[in-house]
């Protein structure tokens, strides 16, 4: 599973980064890094599977603790799941550990 988004993306969601807690995310600075995170994914069917407090309608994921749990289905075997939540949630991991912030975007909803 994999996602990826361009320059071009970035700077279009540049308009509205202040909004959705993009400003967090390091500039571009040319350095090489290599990143090894080790979490648990959980694919779950809904929201009731979250944890507590993340668990109402209308949340399609959630991370904290190096852990993420996204909205999926098993299909013909496979795992079928949004990849932009996984990427988002995947970010949260990456911002929690060099921050200590659990889940931004709540934390930037009352901003």
């Amino acid at each position: 599973m994999t996602g990826c988004a361009s320059v071009q993306d970035n700077y279009r969601l540049s308009a509205n980064e202040s909004i959705h807690g993009f400003n967090q995310l390091p500039r571009v600075t040319g350095e090489y890094v290599f990143l090894v995170p080790a979490m648990k994914i959980h694919v779950v069917p809904n929201h009731s599977y979250f944890p507590e407090g993340h668990d109402r309608f209308g949340v399609w994921g959630c991370a904290g603790d190096n852990e993420i749990w996204v909205h999926g289905a098993i299909v013909d075997g496979k795992i079928i799941l949004e990849p932009a939540s996984l990427g988002h949630e995947f970010w949260h991991i990456i911002e929690n550990n060099n921050s200590g912030v659990w889940n931004p975007d709540e934390w930037m909803e009352g901003k």
